[in-house]
């Protein structure tokens, strides 16, 4: 897959759309999948509800959604390998950064 065309699309420059619009995009171009237009929370523990067939997953492996939540701040990104994720921060746009150690990962089931 080629990262580079979102780092390139004015879609996701500084404060223009969210993490969760950079995930449905990828997830599309890469898995021909639709995700909803809004993710909806079920609780604490999970980033999806019915709207979305998931599975919880382990470890962090190439494909896989990776959700970050510190505090009131939920985040996704997607996982490009073991080590590493593409997700869209507000203030610096599209990004590859290490996958933290508290991350929760969520397979996509079709």
């Amino acid at each position: 897959m080629d990262y580079l065309k979102y780092f390139k699309n004015g879609k996701y420059q500084k404060f223009k759309n969210d993490c969760w619009t950079l995930l449905q995009d990828i997830y599309k171009d890469e898995h021909g999948i639709i995700l909803p237009d809004i993710p909806i929370f079920e609780d604490e523990e999970s980033f999806v509800r019915s709207n979305i067939k998931h599975k919880t997953v382990d470890k962090p492996k190439k494909g896989v959604a990776v959700h970050v939540s510190v505090g009131s701040i939920e985040h996704i990104g997607y996982a490009i390998n073991e080590k590493e994720y593409i997700h869209k921060t507000i203030n610096q746009g599209v990004k590859i950064s290490p996958i933290p150690r508290y991350a929760k990962f969520y397979e996509v089931i079709v």
